[in-house]
């Protein structure tokens, strides 16, 4: 895939789900947010804020245990 300075937030925001391993439902629960309002973050069709974005780096990098 691109490197960093080339993704779209929308790009960072699945690329973050993929390494974290979890499905949008999943992480809209993790974040605490409707599912329609993740969907629209990964489709490129609202801003991610920052808080997402940095509660997704968060959920990537420690992945939850099956």
């Amino acid at each position: 895939m691109n490197d960093d300075n080339d993704m779209t937030d929308a790009d960072r925001v699945r690329d973050l789900l993929a390494r974290a391993g979890v499905s949008q439902r999943g992480a809209a629960r993790y974040l605490e947010i409707d599912q329609r309002t993740l969907r629209r973050y990964c489709a490129g069709d609202a801003d991610v804020p920052q808080v997402v974005m940095m509660a997704l780096e968060h959920l990537a990098a420690n992945p939850p245990t099956r």
